[in-house]
């Protein structure tokens, strides 16, 4: 280590002579029980290859050691261990190799760590880290935020310590920009803007999506000054962003070391790319399952499942998907000795009805539980308090169940159900030969021909649960949605690659990188008109979190009357849902009731087949979008921000947003008067071809239609006609809307297919090459007169029609 000069600076000197408890006078954060601590200035430092470790001193006289690596040109890593405290790898969210291309450099004040764009200063004395990017000022520690009495409201970099001198947690508290704001935080239902929050990192049943627990919050948000922050951890966690002081905000672990990443690009699009690029991209998911899925909790037999499956054929609703809840045999009553088996007294002969569907152009989906029914029923279905199921029994002889302090089966309520009635226990994910053991069940059911698997709860297991790999609740209790999803996913992609397919999850919970097992949708939702809105709060921040395959329960998976049974959604309800739900990378219909459309009055019917037929004529941008998203990881449904983020009308809107980068799609909920914002450039109404300035307007909020506009300069791939299913084959006979002033430049993908699409408006003639694209007919609206059109060199035909220009051959 390299001693360092403070020129005899050996205190603090903000505080004076005053007693040094009273720093926790005034403290305003997320605060464990303890006495709070914190690094006040630098004694020595050893510099390295990806960066520097430093000794620093603290307030109350004790240590702690920093390390600060890079890992990447413009992304670091800090580290905080506090003297006698130690690491523990099984808290990681990620371990990133070094960036070995780093200087370091002492000053006469600090110590600059730098690579070719991002600079960061470690100042001496008093302790502050300051980040540089591209030569500006970029984020820095805050250690200023006192109040008159010259006491701490948000202390510095720090630790609590309780009484027997362990540490409790860990904290970071930064300098807020007046200006500054965040997003992220996963699929949080709260404002959209996370400045003034205070955030829990602590997964929930959360039981609705409008309130402020999740089913998958994550320790990852952006900044709207250009970086990101990885709180990387899986042990509760907590972020006050500006709620308590609005000057600073402060991320808190409760973990006995700090540790988080730092990502860096003023791009918000690149900060995206920058995380993924580290944490995993989502691979691609099956073409058919951006169709219509159709559920509702739960058929349960066969004949119920054979003949909604004929109804919607009947009904001439276009569909891909149905899913079963209720299929286990422990659902029905049986005692079996192996996870996921079919009930088969419902569902007889399971090879069979899978290949029924299929020759339907059907998918199955299934649902599944990572806990188990803790004890036995009589033959009435009565619970047996005290006797273990037979599938409890064989499970716990195998060690696959997490256990409580003494060793037995932990038992605990699922949600906040009374026990005796809904007494559980868990499946344990950290058992490699639990692990094994299920991922031959679930390719088993592959094998059969199932689709994908339904991943539901996982998000209470008890903070003093005990784990196979000697990890307790604290430190597993996030850890378990992440693995139940990776250990559930990575089974299913096994067992479709024997067939040559992609594997897929529809998954409830998770947490920060579980972007690579898609896919998820929102959880329990209310049917009302304004839980919507929160839905899609969700969902973009569960976008700028890095997930993109995503949706929810179209129609609400609750309802009821005014004396809390349940009841089917009102026509209004369902169709705007339905519209939202379509107009979502991923669509599935479930609730609590029946969800299927013919159950609506004739008027929403129609409403449900023009949005459904739409879907599915668009599928082919859903799709080329959606594989944007596994190159980049850039989100399919794109809160504003992110494609106009120098626009700062459209930097907190979350009542709209971009589907891919071409089409802008604003969900009718229950305003009153509905205001549509349309940044720089001109806008095709796709409902009435009309073209819209850039500005706010107000919509006119048509029972039968969702806003959809179409972008400046850029095209969208459809189908001429909405196919019933999606096969497996490319893309053809594609119709091309395009919004053209001048010219437009995109790519289009399909499997094993990169192609593109140029058009180039010269005075009265339109210029169109296309690659890989097998294009039948454009539709181009387009403000000029227009004679001739020439695609791939071949003229072709131009007419007008009501608003736009039909160009075909």
């Amino acid at each position: 280590m390299i001693q360092v000069d403070n020129h005899g600076k050996t205190g603090y000197c903000l505080h004076g002579d005053s007693d040094p408890l009273d720093v926790q006078v005034g403290y305003g954060h997320y605060a464990r029980n303890g006495v709070k601590d914190f690094v006040t200035r630098m004694t020595a430092y050893e510099p390295g290859d990806d960066g520097a470790v430093f000794e620093a001193a603290t307030y109350l006289g004790s240590s702690a050691r920093v390390k600060v690596n890079f890992v990447g040109e413009c992304a670091l890593r800090l580290r905080m261990v506090p003297e006698g405290s130690k690491t523990d790898c099984r808290r990681e969210v990620l371990s990133l190799d070094p960036y070995n291309k780093v200087k370091v450099e002492e000053m006469d004040k600090y110590i600059r760590l730098s690579t070719k764009r991002l600079e960061v200063y470690i100042y001496k004395c008093p302790w502050q880290i300051v980040v540089y990017l591209d030569g500006s000022e970029l984020t820095k520690e805050q250690i200023k935020d006192q109040d008159v009495g010259l006491k701490y409201k948000s202390i510095p970099l720090g630790f609590s310590r309780k009484e027997d001198g362990s540490v409790v947690d860990c904290f970071e508290t930064m300098y807020m920009y007046s200006d500054e704001n965040f997003y992220g935080f996963g699929e949080k239902f709260t404002d959209f803007g996370k400045r003034g929050q205070k955030i829990t990192v602590w997964q929930r049943d959360a039981q609705s999506t409008n309130a402020d627990v999740a089913y998958k919050a994550m320790p990852y948000f952006m900044s709207s000054m250009g970086y990101s922050i990885l709180l990387n951890t899986f042990t509760r966690n907590h972020f006050n962003m500006g709620a308590t002081s609005g000057v600073s905000y402060t991320m808190e672990a409760e973990d006995p070391y700090l540790d988080y990443y730092m990502f860096c690009d003023r791009d918000f699009k690149g900060l995206l790319k920058e995380y993924t690029s580290f944490s995993g991209r989502s691979p691609m998911i099956p073409k058919w399952a951006f169709g219509f899925w159709m559920s509702k909790m739960s058929y349960l037999t066969r004949q119920e499942v054979q003949d909604t499956v004929e109804h919607m054929e009947a009904f001439g609703m276009s569909a891909d998907v149905i899913h079963i809840d209720g299929w286990l045999d422990f659902i029905g009553g049986g005692d079996g000795k192996e996870l996921l088996a079919f009930d088969e007294k419902r569902f007889p002969d399971p090879e069979g009805m899978i290949q029924w569907l299929k020759d339907k152009g059907i998918h199955l989906s299934l649902w599944m539980f990572p806990y188990l029914p803790a004890y036995a029923k009589d033959e009435n279905g009565k619970t047996i308090l005290g006797k273990e199921s037979k599938l409890v029994e064989v499970m716990r002889e195998r060690n696959f169940i997490v256990k409580d302090y003494s060793g037995n089966p932990y038992v605990f309520p699922l949600g906040e159900g009374d026990i005796a009635n809904t007494a559980i226990v868990a499946l344990d994910f950290t058992n490699p030969e639990f692990v094994a053991y299920l991922k031959e069940r679930v390719k088993r059911l592959m094998r059969m021909g199932v689709g994908v698997i339904k991943t539901d709860f996982s998000e209470e297991i008890p903070e003093d649960a005990v784990f196979y790999d000697g990890s307790r609740g604290l430190e597993g209790h996030n850890k378990y949605t992440y693995l139940y999803s990776k250990t559930v996913y990575e089974a299913c992609a096994e067992g479709k690659a024997e067939t040559g397919e992609k594997g897929l999850i529809w998954c409830r919970s998770g947490y920060a990188g579980s972007q690579k097992y898609p896919a998820h949708w929102a959880g329990d939702s209310s049917a009302t008109e304004n839980n919507l809105a929160s839905i899609l709060k969700g969902g973009l921040s569960l976008g700028l979190s890095g997930v993109s395959f995503w949706g929810f329960d179209i129609g609400g998976f609750y309802n009821s009357d005014d004396e809390g049974n349940i009841k089917i959604p009102e026509d209004h309800e369902y169709i705007r849902s339905v519209q939202m739900g379509l107009m979502a990378p991923l669509s599935r219909s479930h609730g609590q009731s029946p969800r299927e459309p013919w159950n609506f009055s004739k008027k929403t019917q129609d409403a449900f087949l023009k949005i459904n037929k739409l879907r599915y004529r668009m599928v082919p941008y859903f799709y080329s979008t959606a594989h944007e998203t596994v190159m980049e990881g850039i989100p399919m449904m794109r809160a504003m921000l992110l494609e106009f983020q120098n626009d700062l009308n459209a930097r907190n809107l979350s009542t709209q947003y971009m589907l891919g980068e071409a089409m802008l799609v604003a969900p009718v909920f229950d305003q009153q008067i509905q205001h549509i914002y349309l940044p720089k450039g001109s806008w095709i109404d796709l409902n009435s071809g009309k073209r819209k300035e850039a500005g706010w307007i107000v919509s006119d909020q048509v029972f039968d239609e969702i806003p959809l506009y179409l972008r400046e300069n850029k095209m969208i791939p459809l189908l001429k006609e909405a196919p019933m299913h999606i096969g497996d084959q490319k893309f053809e006979n594609l119709e091309i809307w395009m919004n053209l002033t001048d010219s437009i430049s995109q790519n289009y993908y399909d499997d094993d297919i990169t192609g593109s699409f140029q058009a180039v408006l010269k005075n009265d003639v339109v210029e169109i090459t296309t690659k890989d694209m097998d294009v039948a007919a454009i539709k181009a609206w387009i403000p000029a007169q227009i004679r001739r059109c020439f695609v791939n060199g071949t003229q072709w035909s131009v007419r007008k029609a009501d608003n736009a220009w039909i160009i075909d051959k």
